[in-house]
């Protein structure tokens, strides 16, 4: 009796591979392959899709959450640079330039948000937004300070200014004042001077001498020369004696005054410069004049006599008619005159 062998169903055969058999095997695997696909939909649809609508829900919700927290950091934000516009206008610009950053800011990180960026990242954008914020509003601070004392040193500078203004108008003023005053002053002391001038003009005009009759005695010398005696003739005339009253002037004071003495023959004027004679200026005509022999006298306020006696260089008279004339401070105050045989 012959045996065959038999084959348990699933095992592989030792036999050859058939056809038949490898369809059987893909069959089986493809079999396989759809219950596993059918497993993995049941699977995912059973419980894959309940989850994804509650976690986007919860997306949403962040969402809205992270938009409303940026629009009323941005308000807040806002409203304190609105603030800080009216609390310090001199800053205007630079808040309103922070102002600017701040809604670009703003837009890009709701933009961000709208696209369904990272939430954590616009949250840390919110909070990097914030602390520039309060960074500015400090800067702010600082510089309203800085401000404030700027203007309070503008203010004193003004305070300053305007106090040295009017010093120096008030130097003007007193200087104009003062060059009006100086002015004046001139004048009056000009009208002064011309007063005391005409009034040293007047005293001067009037402080001489007058004097009385002029005595005048040619003398003659004895042989022994010790006696003299009154001549009148010219050969035994040796000298001349000149004598005169002096009236009192109170407006002369006490002390030494002297007179010039001209004595003129034939219209000249006799004697020399340096002996006894000398020059004199005659203020009534504003000229010079010659003069022949000074005579002087002590002024006590009182009434006195002058004398002086001239002897000619040549010692020696010629016959004729002489002239006489007494001047006192420039003043001609007499005349005389004797005449010799």
């Amino acid at each position: 009796m012959s045996v065959q062998n038999a084959t348990t169903p699933g095992m592989p055969s030792n036999q050859p591979n058939t056809p038949k058999s490898a369809n059987n095997r893909s069959i089986v695997a493809i079999s396989i392959l759809l219950g596993l696909l059918i497993l993995v939909n049941i699977v995912y649809f059973g419980f894959k899709k309940p989850v994804s609508k509650e976690t986007f829900t919860e997306a949403v919700s962040q969402k809205e959450m992270a938009l409303g927290e940026l629009q009323r950091e941005y308000e807040y934000t806002k409203a304190q640079l609105d603030s800080l516009r009216i609390v310090v206008p001199d800053l205007d610009q630079k808040i309103q330039a922070q102002q600017q950053e701040l809604e670009a800011q703003r837009a890009k990180i709701e933009a961000g948000i709208q696209a369904g960026g990272n939430l954590a990242t616009a949250r840390q954008q919110i909070e990097v937004m914030s602390r520039q914020k309060d960074e500015f509003v400090l800067e702010i601070a600082k510089l309203k300070e800085q401000v404030s004392g700027l203007r309070e040193t503008v203010t004193t500078v003004n305070r300053q200014k305007q106090e040295v203004e009017a010093a120096y108008t008030e130097i003007q003023q007193k200087y104009v004042e003062g060059q009006t005053s100086a002015a004046a002053i001139s004048q009056e002391k000009a009208a002064a001077e011309v007063k005391a001038r005409k009034a040293q003009e007047k005293l001067e005009a009037n402080a001489f001498f007058t004097v009385g009759t002029i005595a005048v005695q040619p003398m003659m010398l004895t042989n022994r020369n010790t006696k003299e005696k009154e001549s009148n003739k010219a050969k035994s005339t040796d000298k001349v004696k000149i004598c005169f009253p002096v009236n009192p002037n109170n407006l002369i004071p006490d002390g030494e005054e002297k007179f010039q003495i001209r004595i003129l023959y034939g219209g000249v004027t006799l004697g020399s410069e340096g002996n006894q004679g000398g020059i004199g200026r005659d203020k009534s005509t504003d000229t010079d004049f010659r003069y022949t022999l000074i005579a002087s006298c002590q002024y006590d306020q009182s009434a006195t006599n002058v004398c002086a006696t001239w002897i000619p260089e040549s010692k020696h008279f010629d016959k004729g008619a002489y002239e006489l004339e007494v001047y006192h401070r420039g003043r001609s105050v007499g005349k005389g005159g004797f005449t010799l045989k």
